[in-house]
């Protein structure tokens, strides 16, 4: 006897982006990634690029088109507040700084506005670390006229806590969490160089440490955000801070390095327990 063969046929339409309406978009803060993010937009069919704002004086009044090199002009060109771009967009797009409180104003006055805001500042993924009260009147603002903040990217927003904190789901019980990633920064943008400190001497760079500047923004924020999501109990966070030297002479396309100057940073964010354990650790 022949086996029995059971066909099932199902009409299925598979269609991408399906949206009742088109999203008007604009974008706020043209460095790189501003820019870029922009120029994506803009050729995306479901997003509408209705602005573009900056406060450079060199920035303003200039068309998309120039700004990332595009063939054709856009029409679209940078003004220095969000209250000149027309028609009002259905969301923004935030990329002027790290810190809440420098991003706070322009999130304030987006959100009472009703305009959706997505942000790339590296605080905003876990903004009660250090700014409670702030990240507490942004939600409350949120809910009363009715605005959503997202706060993304590469690292904040992905690798270093997303992703870590979606792979665990299928594990039963998680009691550590440890994250490491290496970032080769010479092949990376001239701002990101200069951020971790590329050509400095050592004394340079511990003196801009000791002022809170250069390393990487938002580590902190990752761990209390994977903390929270992974249920692990974290009584305090400790970063440690230390210079990468170099060994040879590095060449990049922005920064010569001599032998014993600083080519990068190593930071290590530490989640402590009340009994001293340390279940969450992140290292870059």
């Amino acid at each position: 006897m022949g086996g029995l063969k059971i066909v099932r046929r199902t009409e299925f339409k598979l269609r991408a982006h399906e949206t009742p309406d088109i999203i008007k978009v604009a974008v706020i803060g043209l460095g790189r990634i501003g820019i870029e993010t922009a120029a994506l937009i803009y050729k995306r069919e479901e997003y509408e690029l209705v602005g573009l704002v900056d406060i450079s004086p060199d920035l303003i009044g200039r068309d998309l088109s120039e700004l990332a090199e595009l063939d054709e002009m856009t029409g679209i060109k940078v003004v220095e507040e969000i209250g000149r771009v027309h028609p009002a967009p259905d969301a923004a797009i935030l990329t002027t700084s790290s810190t809440l409180p420098s991003v706070f104003p322009t999130l304030k006055e987006l959100i009472l506005a009703g305009i959706n805001v997505v942000t790339s500042c590296e605080e905003m993924i876990f903004p009660w670390l250090n700014s409670p009260e702030m990240a507490d009147e942004l939600d409350e603002l949120c809910r009363r006229n009715g605005a959503i903040v997202y706060a993304t990217g590469v690292n904040p927003g992905f690798v270093m806590d997303r992703l870590p904190a979606f792979l665990a789901q299928v594990c039963q019980e998680i009691k550590r969490v440890e994250v490491t990633r290496v970032v080769d920064a010479s092949t990376r943008r001239r701002a990101l160089q200069a951020k971790i400190g590329s050509g400095l001497t050592v004394e340079e760079f511990e003196e801009r440490i000791s002022r809170g500047e250069g390393g990487h923004a938002g580590l902190s924020e990752s761990l209390a955000y994977l903390a929270r999501k992974l249920d692990l109990d974290v009584d305090e966070i400790e970063e440690e801070i230390s210079p990468v030297i170099a060994q040879r002479e590095i060449k990049t396309d922005f920064f010569d390095v001599p032998p014993g100057r600083v080519i990068g940073v190593r930071q290590i964010a530490t989640g402590r327990d009340k009994k001293g354990g340390e279940p969450v650790k992140l290292r870059l």
